[in-house]
């Protein structure tokens, strides 16, 4: 097991059943958007690439999203209007997902203020997001070289 795979960010199952199926299908291509954003998908984001695929229930909507990401073209996504109790939720999660790689270009930052107007936002929410989302990159670094300093300490059992 991969150490990302631990404190990898995840869409809860319990969230989802709240959603109704327009809002993840939303989500998903929202996601692939994402993604594919920064002209790549790296190796951190494809587990995402994997929910994304499993909010979708068609087969064939699948393999066109799957498509959409092999070739690195964006999905065109409407206006969210259903769900709006979570739209911020959402918001949040994909700045999350944009930080996967711990560095965040130009082109996903424009892409999340984007999508912040998509979900009803002003674009300056997406920056707010971000800041927070690059705080817990931050955070993340930290707690990974906190873990190779002590994983170089000797076993000391008390």
């Amino acid at each position: 097991m991969n150490m990302d795979e631990i404190y990898g960010l995840k869409l809860n199952s319990q969230f989802l059943d709240k959603l109704n199926y327009e809002t993840k299908d939303w989500i998903a291509k929202a996601m692939i958007n994402c993604i594919i954003s920064d002209k790549g998908i790296e190796k951190s984001e494809i587990h995402y690439l994997d929910d994304a695929l499993s909010l979708i229930k068609e087969d064939e909507q699948r393999k066109e999203i799957l498509n959409h990401a092999i070739n690195r073209k964006q999905i065109e996504l409407n206006n969210l209007i259903t769900d709006q109790n979570y739209h911020g939720h959402i918001l949040f999660y994909l700045a999350m997902l944009i930080t996967a790689d711990v560095k965040v270009k130009v082109s996903e930052f424009k892409y999340l203020q984007y999508i912040s107007g998509k979900l009803g936002f002003k674009k300056d929410s997406a920056k707010i997001v971000m800041d927070w989302a690059h705080k817990l990159v931050q955070l993340k670094k930290r707690r990974d070289k906190t873990i190779q300093t002590i994983k170089s300490n000797k076993p000391f059992y008390s």
